[in-house]
């Protein structure tokens, strides 16, 4: 199995004023997603362009500490010194560089990865696309924060930089939980096929009464590969952290006989 360099990046704009705003629902989820690969705690970087780092053997994930739309330049200097810190010609080669972004035309509870395509209107990725090399590809996991009703700029402008509430930072919780698998197989050398994936909440409003099912598909060497997570009461956790989130779940689990 190819295990690839990963370098997992999130576009945003800077804490503490627009921490946990939708606009900045990449750090949100970045935020949790340290806790479900266990890596070490966020700390500043002055190699990696000031931005906050979080390195461990297997993942390294960053959060730039710039405004969104002047993303680029800090995002591309950050990959530049990841690409430094590696010996091996071979994982230089290797290495791919995710960036996590919040996605506007996606209902919340649900992430798009697509690899390569347009910016699609998005600043922060139009500014890290003009920063990177050319016609450099690279993942980008949308997470989904709905749309307001109004399109008229200022509306749009306001919702986006609302924050969330409790409810939804619960469901980002349950976002990054689906995002540590992509970046898994994604790690393992897996590509990713453009699509989307959703969180679907079950029915009543306690927390141990939420369920997510979620389905994804990868290209692997062997074929098509589904992968689905479940979360529920009844679900035991099977993860490998000594302290589970609030919540009991499942990692995705591999189930190529229920491709259909």
């Amino acid at each position: 199995m190819s295990i690839r360099p990963l370098f997992v990046a999130s576009i945003g704009n800077p804490a503490p004023a627009y921490t946990n705003t939708l606009h900045s629902a990449g750090h949100t989820v970045l935020t949790y997603l340290r806790t479900w690969l266990m890596n070490p705690p966020f700390a500043k970087s002055r190699p990696h362009a000031s931005g906050l780092l979080s390195a461990s053997q297997d993942y390294t994930l960053w959060q730039s500490t710039s405004l969104m739309n002047v993303s680029g330049k800090p995002v591309a200097a950050a990959w530049r010194t990841f690409l430094s810190s590696l010996s091996s010609p071979a994982d230089k080669h290797a290495a791919r560089l995710v960036v996590v972004h919040d996605e506007l035309e996606l209902a919340i509870g649900k992430i798009r990865v697509r690899d390569g395509g347009s910016a699609r209107g998005h600043n922060g990725l139009k500014s890290v696309m003009a920063a990177l090399p050319a016609g450099m590809d690279f993942t980008r996991v949308g997470v989904g924060i709905g749309r307001c009703a109004s399109r008229e700029s200022k509306d749009v402008a306001a919702y986006v930089l609302r924050k969330m509430t409790s409810q939804e930072l619960n469901v980002m919780e349950d976002v990054a939980g689906q995002v540590s698998e992509v970046v898994r197989e994604i790690r393992r050398g897996n590509e990713a096929q453009n699509g989307a994936c959703e969180i679907n909440e079950g029915p009543g409003e306690a927390k141990m009464e939420r369920k997510v099912r979620v389905a994804w598909h990868f290209s692997t060497s062997k074929g098509p590969m589904r992968l689905f997570a479940i979360s529920s009461p009844q679900s035991p956790w099977k993860g490998t952290q000594s302290q589970p989130p609030r919540r009991e779940r499942t990692y995705l689990k591999r189930h190529p006989s229920k491709l259909r």
